[in-house]
């Protein structure tokens, strides 16, 4: 596995280097990668100047004297705010059950998702509701795909996805018994991970599952994404993180976190750390790039939600509490930043930061929160990225531009950076490597059971079947055993038809020479 640290980006100079040393005579890769290395520059020069730009800071509270940041109250904080943060700390009564919460990645709406079959999605800025349901079933789980035009929920039974108008789009029946969903914008893949234990990848452009596997926990506790390389993390019932990726059936790691249920699992947007926390009643803090714990911590009560924001504050909830945490991956911190307690005592049921605003969102059994944590949000976004103040017709582009740039599944891996380098490998290496892979993921393709004539599902039809596939297995591969050995054998005698044509031209000589004579009779004989 490979532990490098990946967070910087390659030097423009590499694949300038590596075509000196090739020495490619080929004049059109020459051009394309004086290109790209001219391309490369221009990136690292902008990306300098922008870095200059950035004029914009996170502020964090202060505490002055003997005062504690951990005994600042909402109400305090929003005397001291503008109007327009201070009408963004609210509560919202609601009595339909355990609500599950989402933001789009700009920031801009919120998906409410109550566990008795309320949906509701709102503008989170002017505080306008778009659209409100009732699926008169339970929900376990909302998320928004590549906009807030389309939403997916799981619900009792199937994954539906709506419209922004509460609309009915798709009900996707081969997601069966959904408890957790996530969406990876770059490859335009829904996730989503059931009951019955199995992980699916949905691909939301073409409407095709892309992946479909079962996983070792037939129920997963919880599930979240790495934003750094799209894998996704999946907590069980054993105390064990397994992270997959679309592309193996087997997790791709396998860590012991805890000794019970890994309650919730964060990972941070760089992909260096990951937390978690179990019913042992810790949360543990973990480097990913050497898959080693770094600080552990001891919980009031255990810990059922977490969340990391884009700045690097950490949430964790427990019963009715709330505690922010930061600079946690640094070193152990001996007290929280904040803290704060839900209103009613309700218990927090989901917990999610606003993408460049500091505000926290709180779902709970009595409806939702919202509270400010300064320095949460990201000071400084990138308007091609996620731009919280598009106009329609930026909207519609954006949209296009990310179908365009749509990343296939099978590049997602632990390092995304192996992406673009050079496979020093051989031809044959990579032909035996892709037919490999192809004939694991056939093996472990979960194949529908077809509907047969009557007589046809006897359990002696099926076994007799199953004989056929087993002896037809046998064959396939007596048949390539039996080619290696004729190919071998074509190989000996074309050798063999190679010397002696170059005897019958040494023979034509008219010299004669009394050393090749000897030479030529031995290996006659």
């Amino acid at each position: 596995m490979d532990k490098k640290d990946s967070s910087q980006r390659s030097s423009s100079a590499d694949l300038f280097q590596i075509n000196k040393k090739l020495k490619s005579s080929d004049k059109k890769l020459n051009s394309q990668i004086k290109k790209t290395h001219f391309v490369q520059q221009q990136t690292e020069k902008y990306e300098k100047i922008n870095h200059l730009l950035k004029h914009e800071e996170q502020g964090y509270l202060e505490a002055e004297g003997m005062e504690k940041t951990l005994a600042f109250k909402q109400h305090q904080l929003k005397n001291l705010l503008p109007i327009q943060n201070a009408e963004k700390i609210f509560d919202l009564k609601l009595d339909w059950g355990q609500y599950s919460i989402d933001y789009t990645r700009n920031g801009n709406h919120l998906l409410l998702g109550g566990s008795k079959g309320h949906l509701a999605m709102m503008d989170w800025h002017e505080k306008k509701l778009a659209c409100e349901i009732q699926v008169k079933e339970s929900i376990r789980d909302v998320k928004f795909l590549h906009d807030e035009k389309m939403f997916a929920v799981a619900q009792k039974k199937y994954v539906y996805v709506y419209d922004n108008q509460g609309i009915e789009l798709h009900k996707l029946k081969s997601h069966l018994e959904p408890s957790h969903l996530e969406y990876l914008p770059y490859h335009f893949l829904l996730v989503s991970a059931s009951r019955l234990g199995f992980l699916k990848y949905h691909d939301t452009s073409t409407g095709s599952i892309v992946a479909e596997y079962r996983m070792n926990a037939r129920d997963p506790v919880c599930m979240k994404q790495n934003p750094y390389n799209a894998i996704i993390g999946v907590g069980d019932n054993r105390g064990c993180v397994n992270m997959y990726s679309p592309n193996t059936s087997e997790p791709l790691v396998k860590m012991l976190c805890h000794k019970g249920n890994v309650n919730s699992l964060a990972f941070d947007k760089r992909g260096f750390y990951m937390v978690t926390a179990g019913t042992d009643g810790l949360w543990k803090v973990w480097d990913l790039r050497t898959y080693k714990l770094l600080h552990d911590y001891f919980a009031p009560s255990t810990v059922s939600h977490l969340d990391i924001s884009q700045s690097g504050v950490l949430a964790l909830s427990y019963g009715c509490r709330t505690q922010l945490w930061k600079d946690w991956q640094l070193e152990k911190q001996k007290q929280p930043y904040m803290k704060h307690e839900s209103f009613g005592y309700n218990t927090i049921t989901d917990t999610q930061f606003v993408p460049y605003e500091d505000f926290l969102g709180i779902g709970i059994d009595g409806g939702f929160s919202s509270i400010v944590v300064p320095g949460s949000g990201e000071a400084n976004f990138d308007a091609f990225e996620s731009n919280p103040y598009q106009t329609k017709k930026q909207a519609r582009e954006g949209l296009v531009k990310k179908l365009l740039e749509k990343i296939p599944s099978t590049t997602i891996s632990l390092n995304p950076n192996r992406i673009g380098t050079i496979d020093t490998a051989s031809k044959e290496v990579i032909e035996a490597e892709e037919k490999a892979e192809k004939q694991e993921r056939e093996k472990n393709q979960i194949k529908k059971k077809k509907n047969k004539m009557r007589g046809k599902n006897k359990s002696s039809k099926v076994e007799a079947r199953k004989e056929f596939s087993r002896q037809e297995e046998k064959r396939e591969k007596a048949k390539e055993a039996v080619d290696i050995k004729i190919r071998a054998r074509n190989a000996e005698k074309e050798k063999k038809s190679q010397e002696l044509k170059v005897l019958n031209k040494l023979d034509s000589i008219d010299n004669f020479d009394p050393i090749y004579a000897l030479k030529k009779q031995k290996k006659l004989n």
